[in-house]
């Protein structure tokens, strides 16, 4: 077994009468993708699609990858870090791929080539976490040396080191705003910083373990921080005002998204259970039940209907959001411990530890693969 990842995607080209010949875009209503495998050392850890469903980058302790999804076809392979890649993002345009590691880099590529365009050399101890911002002119990384930078995409420049943190950072995002950005640390503090300045606006204390998860709602009204302390955070950003406690998780939390119209916000957790909240008012509206491990993963549809949680118990759950029923179950043969939709919302990609990722029909609550 080679240090790559190999993935490929069986179709039944008889059964659905699709040609591989002079296709150059994915069309899902032309073909059904049946599984995608990846072999290789290492697990994996995250995966990001391109806006048109085109592509998607996988990354893990062997490395990150592009991918074709409508032939299944190894793109790229990114090699250029030392250390294991910890955080993956492709850009809105997506023209790049932005990648962190242990080695203490940050690498930009470009998604066309798989070409290495700059490596963004500031810290002095790994990267955890990357982001990108909505207009794509700035990258935003996180590192256990107790700082962040805000690079220029395009440049390769810095254009603010972001010093207050007395822990290692653990997670950074942008509002789509494009006016400021949010980082946490391994102590429990998250901070919110304005872009412009490189200036603090707020500290945000509230946690007592560390802060892995930081999501902003749509509209840039809130910002819900949750901690391994079990807890989940609502901040309001106008003020920095501790808004809500969500406690209902008897473990940390694993998973946290805000679906599309910011009307709830989603925890899922080591106790087995995800909970769905009000993010106006942080009222436990749901309470899911099903698992019989750790949930690792969540992802909410972009069409705001559909919620799906993975994890240590080898199957996914499929939700609907709004009423928090069961709506379908998926069984994988090793546990899952990332999710993503496709833009439109018809299809989920679930990565596993056994390097595989399975390719599963939302739209009509079955899968296409196992």
């Amino acid at each position: 077994m080679t240090s790559s990842i190999r993935l490929f995607l069986a179709l039944s080209l008889l059964t659905f009468g699709f040609s591989l010949s002079g296709q150059n875009k994915i069309n899902f209503d032309s073909i059904q993708p049946k599984l995608i495998a990846a072999e290789g050392p290492g697990r994996m850890f995250m995966m990001s699609i391109t806006s048109d469903g085109k592509y998607v980058a996988i990354a893990g302790y062997a490395g990150a990858s592009l991918w074709e999804m409508s032939t299944g076809k190894l793109i790229h392979q990114l090699i250029g870090h030392t250390g294991a890649i910890m955080s993956l993002v492709i850009s809105p345009d997506d023209k790049y791929i932005v990648t962190g590691s242990r080695d203490g880099t940050a690498i930009v590529w470009e998604l066309s080539t798989g070409k290495l365009i700059r490596r963004l050399e500031g810290h002095s101890n790994r990267i955890v976490s990357v982001a990108i911002s909505e207009d794509g002119k700035f990258v935003g990384t996180a590192s256990y040396d107790k700082t962040a930078i805000i690079w220029d995409l395009n440049a390769g420049s810095i254009i603010h080191r972001l010093n207050g943190h007395a822990s290692g950072l653990e997670a950074i995002a942008f509002a789509t705003s494009n006016d400021f950005i949010v980082t946490a640390d391994i102590e429990g503090t998250a901070m919110m910083w304005d872009i412009a300045s490189g200036e603090v606006l707020y500290k945000l204390k509230g946690h007592n373990e560390v802060i892995s998860h930081i999501k902003i709602s749509p509209e840039n009204e809130y910002i819900v921080t949750g901690s391994d302390d079990g807890i989940a955070i609502i901040w309001e950003v106008s003020s920095g005002k501790l808004l809500y406690f969500l406690e209902g998780h008897k473990s940390k939390i694993a998973g946290m998204e805000i679906s599309p119209d910011s009307k709830y916000v989603v925890t899922g957790s080591y106790d087995k259970t995800a909970i769905i909240w009000e993010l106006s008012t942080g009222k436990l509206i749901h309470r899911l039940n099903g698992h019989t491990g750790s949930i690792w993963s969540i992802a909410i549809s972009p069409n705001g209907e559909f919620l799906l949680t993975g994890g240590r118990d080898t199957r996914g759950i499929v939700w609907d959001l709004n009423t928090g029923n069961r709506v379908h179950e998926i069984i994988v043969p090793i546990d899952i411990n990332t999710i993503i939709f496709s833009p439109d919302s018809r299809y989920a990609f679930t990565g596993s530890a056994e390097e595989v990722i399975h390719i599963w029909d939302i739209s009509q609550c079955k899968s296409v693969g196992r």
